[in-house]
């Protein structure tokens, strides 16, 4: 059965997703995300679109764009391809990395398009990464208050002020979604998927969880305490050679509080017989 036809937007203003193949991640660590941002930025130049909105997750992407002379069938073949081949390289596979062609919605009215920046810009919260989109690391909600920055702030920012913006993406229900964005329909991606998280996300995380700004001050937490946070860690998609370079604790005690907390639940058991 043939494709159907994508739908042009008249005003060539797209929310645009590209998601790993079965949900797999396309992002394994920060290189993965950063080459993909360098490639955004390399296409941007040579394809001529206008970029003000976009979010770097570890098994989709998002962009909020305006095509040029480019078409964004042409934007995403070239920018797809680069990412899988420097991908495949880098991590030694082979084969398709993204699912199918990419999703896109045509964004028609000014409100529609200022929830669609929200909604990019509140994934990483919503996907329990972090409290505040500002702390998030990939995505251009940050772009919005410094300099050099690849989206057209402003442009969004005639619609409203930079206080107006921030307390735009703070206007959250008791569940955790904005606000009055039931009223406009977005592509949802299931995150419920084993993820990885990004060493800064996780330093992040761990700063939070624990109050150590360090791996020294860490070790000064009793065993119990480490144990906890370790715990935590892994819940949230922390790997364990992960834990250990972040940590200082090693491999094995990381793997024993992962087997006996996922077998029982007891980290007295792990605290009292750990030893450094």
């Amino acid at each position: 059965m043939p494709r159907s036809r994508r739908m042009k937007s008249p005003a060539g203003l797209y929310h645009i997703i590209m998601r790993g193949i079965n949900r797999e991640f396309i992002f394994s660590d920060d290189e993965d995300h950063r080459k993909y941002l360098r490639l955004l930025v390399k296409y941007q130049k040579e394809c001529g679109f206008t970029l003000y909105a976009w979010c770097i997750m570890s098994n989709h992407v998002h962009l909020l764009l305006r095509e040029g002379e480019v078409p964004v069938s042409e934007i995403f073949r070239k920018l797809g391809t680069s990412y899988v081949y420097w991908y495949n390289s880098r991590h030694g596979r082979v084969g398709h990395l993204f699912q199918d062609r990419f999703k896109s919605q045509i964004i028609d009215s000014v409100p529609y398009f200022l929830h669609a920046i929200r909604y990019i810009h509140l994934n990483p919260v919503k996907a329990g990464i972090c409290k505040d989109p500002g702390e998030y690391l990939y995505s251009s909600y940050r772009d919005y208050f410094g300099k050099g920055s690849i989206v057209d702030a402003k442009y969004v920012l005639q619609y409203m002020s930079r206080n107006e913006f921030v307390a735009f993406h703070h206007v959250l229900s008791p569940s955790g979604e904005a606000e009055k964005d039931s009223n406009y329909s977005f592509i949802e991606m299931n995150e419920n998927v084993s993820r990885r998280v990004t060493d800064e996300e996780l330093k992040g995380l761990i700063i939070r969880s624990s109050g150590c700004d360090s791996a020294w001050d860490f070790l000064n937490l009793s065993d119990e305490r480490q144990c906890d946070v370790i715990w935590e860690m892994l819940c949230s998609g922390a790997s364990v050679r992960q834990l250990s370079r972040l940590t200082a604790r090693s491999e094995c005690f990381i793997r024993r509080v992962r087997d006996e907390r996922a077998g029982d639940g007891s980290l007295r058991a792990c605290s009292a017989r750990s030893a450094r």
